[in-house]
């Protein structure tokens, strides 16, 4: 995919999960208001794999 070149340790979708992320505030960072937030459903397989790349 040509926007996972744009950040080359982090995939396009793990991106954007960290963006959402950051824009809610930290009490509702739930699986269900970040999903919301980005317009779909959510594994936390995706959230794990940041969480992974962060660390």
């Amino acid at each position: 995919m040509a926007g996972d070149a744009y950040c080359n340790p982090l995939t396009s979708r793990q991106y954007m999960t960290l963006l959402a992320i950051l824009h809610l505030p930290d009490d509702e960072t739930t699986f269900v208001k970040i999903a919301n937030k980005l317009g779909t459903s959510m594994s936390p397989r995706l959230l794990t794999a940041c969480r992974k790349k962060n660390s």
